[in-house]
């Protein structure tokens, strides 16, 4: 990927040899109509905020994307990377066929009974070499944190997300189970309205930011499973407003 214009312009390349789990070439017509899926007037994806500053998106031959944004932004690759925004097949007419269930990911789709389980299997045309590492997987949705703790401790799984914060140190002391900690996408923020009173006022933003002792918060409400994080440029009606308009606790 390359910006200019101000990172107002994005041009993307695609990787060569990716293909959708039925064998059809990934092309930029699949990633146009993906992305303009969300950007529909009758959309009511969650994703479609994300994408409102996108005034143009067009193909530059067979493997480039160029997206044309109302104001430069440095974090539109990171947006791109949305779990909301994966690459569907285009059809024929430009639409995106989002009802198919054909990917280019590591795991071609087997079944899937929303909200109880995802069957899945190793696609074997996968453009990272060697990957994945499974020859099959089955997701579990087991909504509360105690059982699905149960189910692992007891071998029926054998990974488990979102674990107890209450109890993960009992957990780290069976010699059966490995527990990874990775810095995740949750955080926990003040959200000020820069142009609405009290928040117009900077001297009150810096007040609220200075009142709360983050570190507290992260070994108290976190039991130490968080750190506190650096302040975020608050965005209203897709400009920057202030530094301190928002600030990130965890």
């Amino acid at each position: 990927m390359e910006p200019s214009d101000g990172a107002k312009r994005w041009v993307f390349r695609l990787r060569k040899g990716v293909t959708f789990h039925d064998g059809k070439a990934l092309t930029p017509q699949d990633v146009i109509a993906s992305f303009r899926y969300h950007m529909g007037a009758e959309s009511k994806s969650a994703a479609k905020p994300l994408l409102e500053a996108v005034k143009d998106i067009r193909a530059d031959g067979p493997d480039t994307v160029i997206f044309t944004l109302e104001h430069g932004n440095a974090d539109f690759p990171y947006i791109c990377s949305d779990y909301h925004l994966p690459i569907v097949e285009a059809n024929s007419d430009g639409t995106a066929n989002w009802q198919k269930p054909a990917r280019t990911g590591p795991f071609v789709h087997e079944s899937w009974d929303p909200g109880v389980r995802a069957e899945m299997k190793r696609n074997p045309n996968y453009h990272k070499p060697d990957k994945p590492y499974f020859d099959e997987v089955t997701f579990l949705t087991i909504s509360d944190v105690a059982a699905r703790t149960t189910a692992l401790l007891s071998g029926d799984v054998d990974w488990i997300g979102r674990c107890d914060l209450k109890t993960l140190d009992r957990v780290k002391k069976n010699p059966n189970v490995a527990v990874e900690e990775t810095t995740g996408y949750g955080h926990y923020t003040f959200t000020m309205m820069v142009d609405r009173p009290p928040f117009d006022n900077n001297d009150v933003r810096l007040a609220l930011k200075y009142a709360v002792n983050r570190d507290e918060i992260a070994n108290k409400v976190f039991l130490g499973h968080a750190k506190p994080g650096n302040d975020k440029p608050h965005r209203t009606h897709g400009e920057i407003r202030d530094q301190s308009a928002t600030q990130s606790l965890l």
